[in-house]
């Protein structure tokens, strides 16, 4: 995981204020868009590995798709709206790349602390709760992590791509 979190911020190395925020289309998502999306998913999820008894709670609703499409679609590089269109989970304008590098850092790190934490009991528990697919346990919440980073580095690299296009 470590060594495709940096390989993301790599990209973003020696970027121009404007090619941070460049997007393709009015709809699509810059640079900085991606990064926000990426944490604020840290956030929710640091928000919900820290309160074992609320993802237990959420984990009882019935999942819309199964744990292995979205894994799939993840892993098809498909593009798919944010689910449920979660506005929580929607970049705001306005962030600094050094804002949310740092945040990143801290969130990913509460995740770690968190994963270390599970007792070999927890294994087949909740982890965390995706809105599409419902509970996640700790194997697959990895597994689930690495894919949607890797989703996301791909629209990284075809905006990284455009980028180098231009010049």
């Amino acid at each position: 995981m470590e060594v495709q979190r940096k390989a993301i911020l790599k990209l973003y190395e020696g970027k121009s204020e404007h090619q941070l925020n460049y997007r393709t289309s009015p709809d699509s998502w810059s640079m900085l868009d991606e990064l926000h999306h990426l944490v604020l998913v840290d956030h929710q999820i640091v928000a919900q590995c820290t309160h074992p008894l609320l993802v237990k709670k959420m984990a009882q609703k019935k999942a819309r798709v199964p744990y292995f499409v979205v894994l799939l679609v993840l892993r098809s590089g498909i593009r798919v709206p944010v689910p449920n269109n979660d506005e929580r989970l929607m970049p705001k304008p306005g962030q600094s790349l050094t804002g949310l590098i740092e945040e990143r850092h801290s969130a990913q790190e509460k995740i770690k602390t968190q994963l270390a934490s599970v007792s070999h009991e927890d294994l087949t528990s909740p982890f965390m709760v995706h809105p599409v697919c419902g509970g996640i346990n700790p194997a697959n919440f990895i597994t689930f992590l690495m894919a949607h980073d890797t989703y996301h580095f791909r629209n990284l690299k075809r905006l990284h791509k455009k980028l180098l296009s231009q010049k």
